[in-house]
């Protein structure tokens, strides 16, 4: 059996993002669609953001706390997987990225461990553990709110992105600078 992942940004010894940021201008940049457990790509339309830089040119990695979003060529390597799509944007200045978008998205297996919000009547806040047992269909997926939370019934998934052994060794070839697989616990 393997292991189960989280993708997350790769922070520096100062505490900086080692991505540059991305956002809209006006406020850190969301899109609700992009926590929904279906694929977006046909009726989606490239928003224009910005980069906030630390050199010249954007990293090949973007990164907020709502999105990943990946250069061409990242895109290129990341294609290997199975489980993503990748939502066009424009960066301004500096021409196309892609988000990260999970389309699968699988319902927590009964013996793993999560936190639920109370105050959210049962919305999963944070993934803790997939049982050892657990393999899923694809390389990349997300993990849909329980049917009977308010963001289940609305047809989201958590807003964490997890991915198998297999994905974490093309994230981590394609964008390990940026990008880190961390592993769970077993349950």
């Amino acid at each position: 059996m393997g292991g189960i992942y989280t993708v997350e940004p790769v922070s520096l010894p100062s505490g900086k993002f080692a991505a540059d940021w991305f956002d809209d201008d006006r406020s850190l940049w969301e899109d609700e669609r992009l926590f929904k457990c279906r694929s977006l790509l046909a009726s989606w339309r490239a928003p224009k953001l910005t980069v906030r830089l630390a050199g010249c040119e954007p990293t090949p990695v973007l990164f907020n706390p709502n999105a990943y979003a990946v250069s061409a060529s990242v895109r290129a390597g990341l294609s290997r997987s199975s489980g993503l799509e990748f939502l066009p944007i424009d960066i301004v200045g500096f021409g196309q990225f892609f988000v990260l978008h999970p389309v699968a998205a699988y319902e927590l297996p009964p013996d793993a461990v999560a936190q639920r919000a109370p105050l959210y009547r049962g919305n999963i806040v944070n993934v803790i553990a997939f049982p050892e047992s657990y393999v899923p269909e694809t390389d990349f997926f997300g993990v849909r709110h329980p049917a009977d939370s308010p963001a289940g019934r609305a047809g989201s998934r958590v807003q964490a992105m997890f991915t198998t052994d297999r994905g974490a060794q093309v994230l981590e070839a394609a964008c390990g600078e940026y990008l880190v697989a961390r592993e769970l616990v077993h349950a």
